[in-house]
């Protein structure tokens, strides 16, 4: 008897109505031309058929439910494994939205202020210096002019780097193998502290490790491990059943594989090394980068924000806390990318004159270096997506045909 109460509570249980994906709609009734829905399908095959692409998932929402869902190519070309929905996708740095949103819960409860110099959390800060010049073995650095503070982190202004370039800070990030997954959160951050920042902190925007920072500030103020927090508050409560920072050993058949793009255009699987990568439970949990999901379990987070924080009476943030994360903080004179400011999670599309796409004054979006994109428009209450499993990042066209065949397929 007992057992069965249990199981009527669940049913009825906010955490039951997540369990599922999100509803699909028809979508005449929701704003959208079924035909020109019918062409961004059409299009996305073409990149399938023409051999630029192996697979690509397609998806669209509105008023919390699937306008458009569609799937193309393969899982894995070798086996002639189909591409389904089920497919869980490396996502990298769309983990950084998650993350904002799981800092922002707990800044809610008080735990910390967006002007707390990191240092108060992470005292090994304190020594940090500031990379004036010179080369990668003998470096001129500097004192910083103020402090990093956890509004830093958000906004890509601490100064921090990833190792993508031939600059001397990003080569030293290379040169102590920062990304060989042999440290714990605190180790890693012990070891980013110890290297020079790219610019005196505030004054430019500079993508970097900072969320993987933010993510071990979240662990030391909540008492949990980042991948802990995210499955407790972020992940049980959206139903979000296939995400997490490694895919477990059940699910590994459906695991998509990863492709390189070569110099002549074809596509080649990836190194083992980075195919696997994400097959075992890591050392660390990365908040800028370590997640794996599916489309339907992202569509559930992002349904979270166009609702203002919640999803099927399970409510992550205030409104007014989601309305600060899309607001544009980055100073006008710097910017992410032309046209870009910065919220808390993704960038904000601040003019559309000039853009070189079809977009909305205040969109927001974000991707993973494995080009997975999505992109947020709060005015119509609409949401999409494109992802694929290919580097280099920004290789494919589909990353800028996809919100211009969105908007056009619009009737409201």
């Amino acid at each position: 008897m007992r057992l069965w109460l249990v199981f009527i509570a669940f049913l009825f249980s906010p955490w039951s109505l997540s369990a599922g994906p999100l509803e699909t709609g028809e979508p005449e009734s929701l704003g959208f031309s079924q035909e020109r829905l019918a062409q961004l399908k059409a299009r996305m095959q073409g990149h399938v058929d023409s051999g630029r692409l192996n697979g690509l998932s397609t998806a669209v929402i509105r008023d919390g439910q699937i306008v458009h869902l569609s799937t193309h190519g393969y899982q894995d070309r070798e086996s002639v494994k189909p591409l389904s929905r089920q497919a869980i996708f490396r996502i990298y740095s769309m983990t950084k939205a998650v993350t904002a949103v799981a800092a922002m819960m707990l800044y809610e409860k008080g735990h910390f202020q967006l002007l707390d110099p990191i240092e108060t959390y992470l005292p090994e800060f304190k020594q940090t210096q500031v990379f004036l010049g010179g080369t990668v073995d003998r470096p001129q650095l500097v004192a910083p002019r103020k402090p990093i503070t956890i509004r830093d982190l958000f906004l890509h202004t601490a100064c921090f780097s990833y190792p993508f370039t031939q600059h001397p800070v990003d080569r030293m990030y290379d040169k102590v193998k920062l990304f060989n997954g042999q440290r714990n959160s605190a180790q890693f951050v012990s070891a980013v502290a110890k290297l020079p920042l790219k610019c005196q902190p505030g004054s430019q925007y500079s993508y970097g490790v900072s969320t993987d920072v933010l993510g071990r500030i979240i662990e030391l103020v909540s008492g949990l491990s980042l991948d802990e927090y995210m499955a407790k508050y972020i992940f049980e409560p959206l139903g979000m059943v296939d995400t997490g920072f490694y895919v477990p050993k059940a699910d590994h058949a459906r695991f998509m594989t990863l492709y390189i793009r070569q110099k002549n255009g074809t596509l080649e699987p990836a190194d083992p090394e980075l195919t696997n990568a994400f097959l075992t439970q890591p050392k660390m949990a990365m908040g800028g980068g370590g997640l794996v999901s599916t489309v339907d379990d992202y569509l559930k987070f992002l349904q979270m924000l166009l609702n203002g924080g919640q999803l099927n009476g399970v409510r992550l943030l205030s409104p007014k806390t989601v309305d600060f994360m899309f607001t544009d903080h980055l100073s006008p004179k710097l910017r992410v990318a032309p046209g870009y400011g910065k919220g808390f999670g993704f960038a904000i599309l601040r003019r559309i004159s000039g853009h070189r796409r079809l977009g909305v004054i205040g969109e927001a979006g974000w991707s993973g270096i494995a080009n997975t994109f999505f992109w947020i428009d709060r005015s119509s209450n609409t949401a999409f997506m494109g992802w694929t499993q290919m580097f280099p990042w920004g290789a494919p066209k589909f990353r800028f045909e996809i919100p211009q065949m969105v908007y056009g397929a619009m009737t409201r």
